[in-house]
């Protein structure tokens, strides 16, 4: 295992720019840079952000899409001892300005054309600056300064799935632990190459693929995401031949539905991580079948509060499954402990389901500017993480659900997950999402609504309807209430693909699926 022995990842950089200077250290959009290079670029364009105010401790906003401009940004801001915060720059203008002021960002970088727009936009809460603007690449090179391993090294933005988002506050002395323990669960090597689709500004991105990928010294190549296509992931994967990456269960499920194998030579790969969301052991089967890369995915548990990892199985490690399907999320990194907890915070024995708790250097300072929601979840020391999982006698984790997106029917709780799998089954169905409708403000129950999107448009929907009842019935003893038939498409998902069930939710409610429904009332 190759490891830069850094305390931060600024310190990170400047020692493979110093041992390293003509490595390869990523590559975006075909574009390529050295250490050297990075180390160059990000001093100048600190020189320009000193310029404008930008010291030790304020929040840098990095609205900027993959490519390297964002690199240098994050580097720049924290060779200030300064705090960079990325914000998806596809988001609406009125909801990046809500996190710019909830994060009271001293200035945003942006693209030109994002700039534009968000100087014109009403309650811009700080300067909106566009790369181009800054002529960074003639300003000298400034000398940096040291963050201490307690300071903050960048503010992750939750994706919102079930809630508001909010932000993480990462210290270098968290995301140092969090690295070097994922580098040994994943026997990072010299010759090892990472790629990845997952955008920048998610927690997988940035750490694993940006952060993670500095501290041990191996290529990253990044291409911009797009959930509608996922050929050009395996194409890069191909091309560069990486051994390392990473995404979403949906990423593995629709990639192995919907690219053409012919041409794609994976061979090279040696891990690819499945996490983010529930696991499925039909994705993993299916994609590895589809791609003849047999131990290749394997499953991963984590969060923004944990840095990222907080379990994972190693490179070939044997799947574990259940009787439902379920996938173990594999045992705990090194430095962090893990409870299932009861409502009243007891830890549960091996085989008892409860709320996941964790402990360790890698957790979270805190929310940024939030000590009452800091406090809801950092208690005695644990991580409340509001997710529901059990563990094996070996100390395997098996992860149900986010509590808030469980669906309570009938005095039982049911993981979204369980209906999804038989959903999923059933030809003709692309992929679909599950979410409980309260029936009443004074009910215990919920209405079972399963929203299926449909590969095709045309067909006897009535028919698919009726058989995914049936094997909903077949597989779980009960029926959904609804199942309404929708394009792909339709189920908002978070930019990393994750369902945004509370969102859906929403939706449903309101009726404001209506005119996308091919049927379901």
């Amino acid at each position: 295992m190759i490891v830069s022995p850094a305390d931060t990842v600024t310190e990170a950089l400047v020692i493979q720019a110093r041992d390293r200077p003509r490595a390869l250290a990523y590559t975006a959009d075909g574009e390529g840079i050295t250490y050297e290079a990075l180390l160059r670029d990000a001093q100048r364009l600190a020189s320009r952000l000193a310029e404008r105010g930008v010291a030790r401790g304020q929040r840098c906003a990095v609205v900027l899409p993959t490519a390297l401009d964002f690199i240098r940004a994050v580097y720049a801001s924290q060779l200030l001892a300064a705090i960079p915060v990325a914000i998806n720059p596809d988001l609406p203008d009125e909801a990046i300005v809500r996190r710019l002021r909830l994060v009271r960002a001293h200035l945003a970088l942006c693209g030109p054309g994002t700039a534009a727009r968000l100087a014109a936009a009403s309650g811009a809460p700080c300067p909106v600056l566009s790369m181009t603007e800054l002529a960074w690449e003639s300003s000298p090179a400034a000398p940096h300064q040291s963050p201490d391993p307690g300071d903050v090294a960048f503010l992750q933005l939750t994706s919102g799935t079930t809630g508001d988002s909010r932000a993480v506050a990462i210290s270098h002395r968290s995301l140092i632990a969090s690295l070097v323990a994922t580098a040994a669960r994943l026997e990072l090597r010299q010759d090892d190459v990472m790629a990845t689709w997952v955008p920048l500004h998610h927690d997988l991105g940035l750490v694993r693929y940006v952060f993670g990928a500095m501290l041990s010294g191996c290529p990253s190549h990044l291409i911009r995401p797009s959930m509608g296509n996922f050929r050009p992931w395996l194409a890069l994967i191909a091309r560069v031949r990486a051994t390392i990456t990473g995404g979403p269960d949906s990423a593995y499920r629709l990639a192995s539905r919907t690219v053409d194998p012919v041409g794609l030579d994976l061979a090279s790969l040696r891990f690819a991580g499945n996490g983010g969301e529930p696991v499925r052991l039909e994705t993993i089967r299916n994609f590895e079948q589809r791609f003849w890369l047999p131990n290749t995915v394997r499953p991963a548990y984590g969060l923004a509060e944990a840095t990222l990892t907080v379990t994972s199985t190693g490179p070939g490690d044997a799947l574990r499954s259940d009787a439902h399907g379920g996938v173990s999320c594999g045992r705990a990194l090194e430095g962090i402990e893990l409870r299932i907890a009861d409502a009243n915070a007891h830890a549960q024995p091996p085989g008892e389901a409860g709320e996941i708790l964790v402990r360790g250097t890698p957790i979270f300072s805190g929310y940024f500017d939030d000590d009452d929601a800091t406090r809801q979840v950092l208690r005695d020391g644990w991580l409340h993480t509001g997710d529901v999982g059990r563990v094996d006698p070996d100390g395997y984790l098996f992860v149900a659900a986010r509590s808030r997106a469980l669906i309570k029917r009938g005095g039982v709780t049911i993981a979204p997950r369980e209906i999804e799998d038989a959903v999923n089954r059933v030809a003709g169905v692309a992929s679909s999402a599950a979410i409980g409708i309260v029936l009443s403000p004074t009910s215990a129950t919920e209405d079972v609504v399963v929203v299926a999107e449909l590969h095709d448009a045309d067909g006897d929907f009535d028919a698919l309807a009726a058989r995914i009842v049936a094997e909903v019935r077949s597989a779980l003893g009960f029926a959904p209430g609804r199942v309404l038939l929708v394009p792909i498409g339709t189920v908002p998902l978070t930019s990393a693909g994750k369902v945004q069930y509370e969102k859906l939710r929403r939706m449903v409610a309101t009726d404001a699926l209506a005119d996308r429904l091919f049927v379901g009332s």
